[in-house]
């Protein structure tokens, strides 16, 4: 019928490599690390700011 299916096998490998990793990529190490740091940079903002007295 004239349809070309040389390259059927390689798209047929390529779709089931992606079907057979079903567990998400752990973060990098230095993604923790910048969480840590931001949190860290929020606490001490947080805890260091003056504190303004409330008026009633």
């Amino acid at each position: 019928m004239g349809t070309d299916i040389s390259n059927v096998e390689s798209a047929s490998v390529g779709a089931s490599y992606i079907s057979e990793n079903p567990l998400p990529p752990i973060p990098e190490p230095e993604s923790y690390a910048l969480l840590l740091a931001g949190l860290s940079l929020i606490t001490f903002v947080i805890r260091y700011s003056p504190r303004k007295q409330m008026l009633i």
